[in-house]
């Protein structure tokens, strides 16, 4: 396992886009409230555009893992591009810098691509426009600080029920946290980028997915190996893709849940806080946890930053 350097009192943060860009205002705002924070933040985006290439997602990147004063990089927002650029990636510079890198859903693919190729530990987390650029929630820059820190360390839990977890499935099972957004990772199945889900706990979210696509997407995870492997079930948000109230939506999840593990002896939880909504918790990719869903917690096995 590979441990990325903790991040210091008033560290500098690092702003990436390795997807979209974010409106200035947005990255403005974003800034200033990290700066509130306690951070020092240098945007490395600042001199690009809306639509930005491959060659400016990468140098960018290499930038901020590059530069010395920079302690943990933060990816400016989510959409596309992170999936063509995983062959650029320059994974010695990435293993060497050892950097806290932090966002989601369109950087699950970089995330399990570093985790396959390095073993280094990333974050799944806030990133600048979704997070950081409106009111931040007490929960997200709590669980942002705690694990970029270090606070929270090898032996302590996270109380996952406390937070709006639910059970779907009774268990307990050791395995590295795993996972990420739902169609991204779909898109890495057949790539060299792929970890081994082998004993993992996968934890899953997405948006603005029709409940079809949905199904799709957990089936190729069945068809392909992945359920049978994994040694548990985390399902955070699934924002915008079901319809009618939260309480039909979070029927519709659990239901899709039921199809897909009903046959699998492994501990499910799901309506966890990360995806796309404004509460979220970090979720260290790759940490060693063990996942007790009757408890409705989540044991760090080891400090995911050292």
């Amino acid at each position: 396992m590979n441990y990325p350097k903790k991040a210091s009192h008033g560290a500098k943060i690092g702003i990436a886009a390795v997807s979209s860009m974010p409106a200035k205002k947005d990255v403005s705002q974003g800034i200033k409230n990290l700066r509130k924070m306690g951070y020092e933040v240098f945007d490395f985006t600042r001199v690009l555009r809306k639509n930005i290439s491959d060659l400016q997602r990468i140098e960018i990147l290499h930038r901020a893992l590059s530069d010395k004063s920079v302690e943990v990089i933060v990816m400016a927002r989510g959409g596309y591009g992170s999936l063509r650029i995983l062959d650029k990636i320059d994974y010695r510079l990435v293993n060497k810098s050892r950097k806290i890198m932090v966002g989601f859903s369109d950087f699950t693919a970089i995330s399990l691509a570093v985790f396959k190729k390095t073993k280094l530990i990333t974050f799944s987390g806030p990133m600048l426009k979704t997070h950081f650029a409106g009111p931040v929630s007490g929960l997200t820059r709590e669980s942002f600080n705690d694990n970029i820190h270090g606070f929270i360390r090898a032996g302590e839990t996270v109380n996952l029920k406390q937070i709006g977890g639910k059970m779907l499935k009774r268990g307990s099972a050791p395995g590295f946290l795993l996972g990420g957004n739902l169609s991204v990772l779909c898109r890495l199945i057949g790539t060299e980028y792929l970890p081994d889900f082998t004993d993992a706990i996968l934890f899953i979210e997405d948006v603005d997915e029709h409940a079809g696509r949905l199904d799709n997407a957990f089936a190729q995870l069945r068809n392909c190996g992945i359920l049978n492997k994994v040694g548990g079930v985390l399902a955070g948000q699934f924002s915008n893709c079901f319809k009618g109230s939260k309480a039909r939506q979070l029927s519709e999840i659990k239901a899709l849940l039921k199809d897909y593990t009903d046959d699998l002896n492994i501990p499910v939880m799901y309506d966890l806080p990360f995806g796309h909504e404004n509460k979220i918790i970090t979720m260290p990719v790759g940490l060693p946890v063990r996942l007790d869903s009757a408890k409705g917690k989540l044991t760090y096995l080891e400090t995911p930053v050292e």
